[in-house]
């Protein structure tokens, strides 16, 4: 059985459009990039025709570049718009109007952009979560047999399996959202609510942490003495456990950024003003 080399499929397809190597180098880090995000490479095809070069999910481009015509470009499906980046646009996936899963269209035209979108881990990160939430959109869960001709299924050829997904980044991802559905009106959240699903969907994330010194915090819980150390108030409860004052021990200057494990360094709070220090910074003040 021949080995397939999808590098050499987009060499020859960029080669026979004249493209300059540059771009070509550009292109096969750009697939490898969609190739190593993609959370469902046994539904993705990858392959050229003579017009574009795409992983496609049903009848949705995950990635692409169109050589020619209005839809010229690359082209990377988002699970929402980004923050604005010179050369890079934004168009709604008009499929999904009408899904409770609306996705986003990246779209540049400049293909010496093409390196703003391998070198951004937000965009990957955006296209890992769209890749994941495309089944559920109207064109996502339907093969068609037309447009996967001469296309090979993802998995039949790459084997490394998309990394979890950072707990950090799938969280910032979830404030983002509140802030983006805070923003519209009542009537269209109700609307969204009407077709959500009851149960979210299951993914598995990664997550890093530090080995925390605990007689530190043993130490920084026997001071406060069950009495949070910036409003005054009582622990809120008491631990099921050993029957001692709720508080948790944060960190003055945080360990990821290079915060000291300490007791001078650390602080008990209840778990309200817990959150105003990772939530209100701003307005977050420790006395002394």
């Amino acid at each position: 059985m021949n080995t397939y080399h999808w590098q050499n499929e987009i060499k020859t397809w960029v080669e026979n459009k004249r493209i300059n190597n540059v771009f070509g180098n550009n292109l096969i880090d750009f697939f490898h990039n969609a190739f190593n995000n993609t959370r469902i490479p046994d539904k993705s095809y990858f392959g050229s025709t003579d017009s574009s070069i795409s992983i496609l999910v049903g009848g949705i481009y995950l990635a692409a570049n169109v050589y020619s015509g209005n839809d010229k470009g690359i082209w990377l499906l988002l699970d929402r718009e980004l923050s604005s980046i010179q050369g890079i646009e934004y168009k709604p996936v008009l499929s999904t109007k009408t899904s409770n899963i609306k996705l986003t269209w990246l779209h540049i035209h400049n293909l010496e952009n093409l390196s703003l979108i391998n070198q951004n881990p937000d965009i990957w990160f955006s296209f890992s979560l769209a890749s994941y939430k495309v089944l559920e959109t109207p064109k996502g869960y339907s093969t068609r047999k037309d447009l996967i001709k001469n296309k090979r299924l993802l998995n039949s050829f790459w084997k490394q399996k998309a990394e979890p997904i950072d707990f950090t980044l799938l969280n910032n991802n979830l404030e983002n959202n509140v802030s983006s559905s805070r923003l519209l009106s009542k009537e269209q959240r109700l609307e969204r609510l009407k077709n959500a699903k009851s149960k979210p969907d299951r993914i598995e994330t990664r997550t890093s942490g530090f080995i925390r010194n605990y007689d530190v915090i043993a130490e920084v819980l026997e001071r406060a003495n069950g009495i949070c150390e910036v409003c005054r108030n009582p622990a809120p409860f008491n631990r099921d456990s050993d029957n001692s004052p709720y508080l948790e021990v944060h960190h003055k200057i945080p360990l990821s950024k290079s915060g000291a494990d300490t007791v001078n360094n650390a602080i008990a709070l209840c778990p309200n003003c817990h959150r105003h220090a990772h939530f209100g910074e701003k307005t977050f003040i420790i006395d002394g």
